[in-house]
């Protein structure tokens, strides 16, 4: 008797297996069956949280958020077109470097580098006393992209004051009457020394930045990464077109200048 009643409730009780509860399962738990669904809950609720937080920003927020995204893009922009300039100022100083070599035969072509040269330093110039105007402005994009080392923050306007000096020596060179071209002549080579030393320091301390953002705006697999590739391109081109027509209005000088005795003239 015992032992049929025993029976007849095991084949009432539930047997496990497929579409089975287990013990202790709260239907009110869905992650109870399914381990997925609370790593799914909680993210839809983070979304929703977050849709809810960007919803209830006031426009003056938005408006801060917009320009502040907008001023970051312009500190990479600018970054972008000081290493594009850089990058192509480097292939012609190691060009104009190659002619001082044989300066006496190789003085026209010189004279062509170095006018070529005068666009894309004021481009180079330009860029860089923007990211100094801005930092020093307190400017919060550029705050927080941070100054360059000391070493070369301080570098800086003494390189840009040696250029400005040889550059414009050399072009005085070509201009002056000859009675003043020994003193001129004196004051561009010892410009020379002078600039080639801090150039040198400029370029190992920035070497590795440079490698990196010259090529950005050329390769296609990172052109697009920040806004404005092609003006950059187009003003560093249209400078390089500007130093062309500069070298080729200057060259015709440069044969009644050796005519006239160049930098020693008779007398």
């Amino acid at each position: 008797m015992l032992t049929g009643h025993h029976d007849l409730m095991e084949q009432r009780a539930p047997r496990p297996g497929r579409g089975s509860l287990p013990l202790g399962y709260d239907p009110r738990r869905r992650d109870a069956l399914d381990p997925g669904a609370a790593h799914d809950h909680d993210r839809s609720a983070s979304l929703t949280v977050a849709t809810v937080e960007r919803d209830a920003e006031s426009p003056a927020a938005l408006r801060a958020r917009r320009r502040a995204r907008r001023a970051r893009k312009g500190v990479e922009s600018n970054a972008r077109l000081t290493g594009l300039t850089a990058g192509v100022l480097l292939v012609l100083l190691a060009a104009e470097g190659l002619t001082i070599l044989r300066i006496r035969q190789l003085v026209t072509p010189h004279v062509f580098i170095g006018m070529l040269l005068l666009p894309p330093i004021l481009v180079k110039v330009g860029s860089t006393g923007w990211r100094f105007a801005r930092y020093y402005s307190e400017a919060p994009a550029y705050r927080e992209k941070g100054p360059p080392a000391p070493l070369l923050r301080l570098l800086g306007p003494v390189l840009v004051l040696l250029t400005g000096i040889l550059v414009g020596s050399g072009i005085a060179l070509l201009l002056v009457p000859p009675t003043l071209r020994r003193e001129v002549y004196v004051v561009h080579k010892a410009s020379f020394v002078l600039w080639f030393g801090a150039m040198a320091i400029h370029v190992l301390g920035h070497l590795v930045e440079t490698t990196k953002l010259a090529p950005a705006d050329l390769a296609r697999r990172t052109r697009d990464d920040v806004f404005g590739a092609r003006a950059r391109i187009w003003l560093v081109s249209a400078s390089l077109l500007i130093g062309v027509i500069l070298a080729l209005v200057t060259v015709p000088v440069v044969g009644h200048w050796l005519a006239t005795g160049g930098p020693y003239p008779a007398g």
